[in-house]
């Protein structure tokens, strides 16, 4: 009984404190990344214009889970479908944004200069995705200031 407590009470702790978090990355994205993140080590992302694509903050890191903040500042320049070197769930804290995802398997003839055929997702602020690493896609548009993600 004493156990059940005990778990209940973190458990009702943690969600709140999540919350908190949420709320004040909400509240001011910026602020937070800076605040308590520290930047993710491999860098901000630019376009070849020197323009920001994706600033990165890293919450925490682990050999098998991290959790990082992202600011989508535009899509992305490169029309060219990419995939991650990793599963991920990504949320939308705040903003929103549009990516192309594949209409069908890849094929040699992307590379010859072929259009790929896609179809538009939106995904909505406060909305989730999985992605598994073999998952293309490509950020085809973004909302007035960008998208934060968590």
């Amino acid at each position: 009984m004493l156990i059940d407590t005990l778990v209940a009470q973190i458990v009702t702790g943690s969600v709140a404190i999540l919350g908190l978090v949420l709320l004040a990355l909400y509240s001011n994205p910026t602020r937070f990344a800076t605040r308590f993140a520290r930047p993710y080590h491999k860098g901000h992302l630019f376009h070849s214009d020197k323009t920001l694509y994706m600033g990165r903050w890293s919450l925490f890191e682990t050999k098998w889970l991290s959790a990082r903040i992202h600011h989508i500042a535009t899509k992305d320049y490169d029309i060219v479908m990419h995939d991650h070197p990793w599963n991920f769930l990504s949320f939308v804290i705040r903003g929103n944004y549009t990516e192309a995802l594949p209409l069908r398997q890849w094929t040699h003839d992307y590379l010859n200069g072929v259009p790929e055929p896609k179809q538009l997702r939106y995904r909505a602020q406060w909305s989730f995705a999985y992605r598994r690493a073999t998952d293309r896609h490509y950020v085809h548009s973004v909302s007035d200031g960008g998208v934060w993600t968590l």
